[in-house]
């Protein structure tokens, strides 16, 4: 078996028993104040496989799956068709909640706004990267009107975001 589908395989199954260990704490502690937001957070539940597409014919593409239990965010990504040894930002876009639908095109439509900032993608010799998605996030972050953004280049540490400054290559929304 291919040694990328075998490593693919595998981080799906620790994803798999990694949500089932940390389910089993529930999260609160007895006696503690929840505010309202925070209760709504956790108890959101969302699953998503998202086809990234290129924006470009012949660009690089991929397939990531993503799962939302309360404000973690869970899953990976695979993308092929990089330059070998390229360095890619990747971010989950996304209007706030209950605001107008973001998607991946037009480019008009776009967003951002960043609900999920994730590890760079490296790709290997091959231009293939893989990557685990863990994360932190503050709202629905698997809905309608969200995205998963893969940038030409890596991120700029401290740097502000600028508009432009990074075109994407690829795109996934979630549908």
């Amino acid at each position: 078996m291919n040694a990328r589908i075998t490593a693919a395989c595998a981080a799906v199954a620790c994803l798999a028993m990694g949500a089932g260990i940390a389910g089993a704490h529930g999260g609160a502690h007895p006696g503690a104040p929840e505010s309202p937001r925070a209760a709504a957070l956790a108890a959101v539940r969302g699953d998503a496989t998202v086809l990234i597409r290129p924006l470009r014919a012949g660009g690089p593409m991929g397939v990531a799956r993503l799962t939302q239990r309360g404000g973690t965010l869970r899953g990976f990504i695979v993308m092929w068709g990089l330059a070998p040894g390229s360095r890619h930002a990747e971010h989950v876009h996304g209007s706030a909640v209950g605001g107008p639908v973001a998607a991946c095109a037009p480019a008009g439509r776009r967003t951002t706004r960043h609900l999920a900032d994730l590890p760079d993608l490296v790709a290997d010799a091959n231009g293939v990267a893989f990557g685990v998605i863990r994360e932190r996030v503050t709202e629905r972050a698997v809905r309608r009107g969200v995205y998963l953004m893969v940038h030409r280049d890596p991120t700029t540490a401290g740097a502000p975001m600028v508009p432009g400054a990074n075109p994407p290559l690829a795109c996934g929304a979630l549908r």
